[in-house]
């Protein structure tokens, strides 16, 4: 008996509650379930299935943009504190932000503040180039596949350049315009130029009260959980300011923050006793348990060999899993990036063991933190400290030449080093202040 349109479309929502029945046994679950308090059996699970958030543009339906905000931010500037929050916000669906592609980030209390975009070169180098939507014609997504686009399944987002979300009318609240003649750049998509995602209309002019909206769920949210909170968001806006603007919440859920106190003045630490100083480090407390540093050194870094060096990462992360033994580690790039040229692609299975990450700029390239993925929330949720250092740029430092001077180490394949040091480092993690310190041996200026 041939199958019913009917049939055909509730196949699909089986297999996919099937997939994420199934994904409890990966070993990106294990990981995130052996770093918790929690024990196998007594972990429970819910499937909700959600109807895509967006509307139907050109044959693939997506929000206008999608969000994450948090209400403590470890990451202030600007005069904004950890309890102001913070957003990140992205054309389209939000496996752009969840993915740590990029995004805009503002705090809520001042959304106009959004030092990364504060001038022309910084906007050009930063915009969002792409965006994520689910393609809705199976005929599209082939032709699409053709084209080198990247597509892996009919029933999963696919990407595209801004132009198309151009010719489709969703940057009308979003981009400016970038006037190569003149080396400018224009608020609102009434020119011709390239756009850029920059949500001016939104953040500067009002077009849709963002901020507020994000600040009342936030306060909502961390009432209701009497904890802080992160929550995932989408808005759908139509070209005509006369019609509905729709705001949907997609999820809410606590977000950990470590409750121990340490105050840090960085000025107080020798430079030659510290073996990473920063003033954007995630995290909160002290911990004196770490021997053993995986290391890739910027300057050796083969980009093109991003991939490889994450699998072996993770090969060495799994042998010191087995020993008990925490780890610092510390590259080039954004740590979990997906784009290998910004960094290594590691999964959070591959550094579970990881108690202290550091992530450095290189030579042409700023690391910026990225806050919207999963990836992150893990280390947030974990209490795994989190320093992001640029030394080429004056913005924190990490003594290089130290590291490559210690006696113990065993090289390995595609620049990975393992480095074992004879006493344990000490990394002091100043959540309210977002400052944190390595130090290289136990005694220092620090009083608690």
């Amino acid at each position: 008996m041939a199958r019913t349109s009917t049939d055909r479309n509730l196949v699909r929502p089986i297999g996919a509650v099937k997939e994420v029945f199934a994904s409890t046994y990966s070993d990106q679950a294990r990981a995130y379930r052996n770093a918790t308090a929690y024990r196998h059996d007594e972990e429970k699970m819910a499937v909700i299935i959600q109807p895509v958030y967006g509307r139907i543009r050109n044959g693939r339906i997506y929000p206008t943009f999608s969000g994450v905000a948090r209400s403590h931010n470890y990451y202030p500037y600007g005069g904004c504190g950890p309890e102001d929050g913070v957003c990140m916000v992205a054309l389209g669906l939000g496996r752009f932000l969840v993915a740590g592609e990029g995004g805009i980030r503002f705090c809520p209390q001042r959304p106009q503040s959004l030092p990364e975009f504060s001038a022309v070169d910084d906007i050009l180098q930063n915009a969002q180039r792409y965006f994520y939507a689910l393609p809705l014609d199976e005929q599209k997504v082939k032709q699409h596949v053709a084209d080198g686009a990247t597509c892996f399944d009919p029933c999963q987002p696919c990407q595209y350049p801004i132009g198309e979300a151009d010719s489709d009318g969703a940057l009308h609240h979003l981009a400016s315009t970038y006037l190569s003649a003149d080396h400018r750049i224009t608020d609102g998509v009434s020119r011709r130029g390239q756009r850029l995602v920059t949500f001016s209309n939104i953040l500067k002019h009002g077009s849709f009260p963002l901020a507020p909206l994000v600040q009342q769920i936030l306060r909502i949210g961390q009432e209701a959980m009497g904890c802080p909170v992160e929550v995932e968001f989408a808005v759908d806006l139509e070209d005509d300011l006369q019609k509905p603007q729709r705001l949907g919440l997609l999820q809410i859920r606590p977000m950990a923050l470590s409750e121990a106190e340490i105050h840090l003045d960085l000025g107080n630490f020798d430079p030659a006793l510290a073996l990473c100083q920063s003033n954007r480090a995630l995290g909160n407390g002290r911990m004196s348990d770490i021997q053993d540093i995986l290391f890739i050194d910027p300057s050796d870094f083969d980009r093109s060999s991003s991939h490889s060096t994450a699998q072996q990462i993770s090969q060495l992360n799994a042998q010191l899993k087995a020993q008990q033994r925490p780890y610092l580690l510390v590259g080039p790039g954004r740590w979990g990036s997906q784009d290998p040229w910004l960094g290594i692609g590691v999964e959070w299975n591959d550094i579970s063991h990881a108690k202290v990450l550091v992530e450095t700029g290189f030579e042409g390239v700023r690391v910026t933190p990225s806050e919207g993925s999963h990836f992150f929330h893990n280390i947030t949720s974990f209490r795994i400290g989190y320093f992001t250092v640029n030394p080429h740029t004056g913005e924190g430092s990490l003594d290089l030449a130290w590291l490559r001077e210690q006696p113990q180490r065993e090289l390995f394949p595609h620049g990975v080093q393992h480095i074992q040091l004879e006493q344990p480092l000490e990394v002091l993690l100043d959540g309210r202040a977002a400052r944190g310190v390595i130090l290289k041996r136990e005694s220092s200026p620090y009083t608690s």
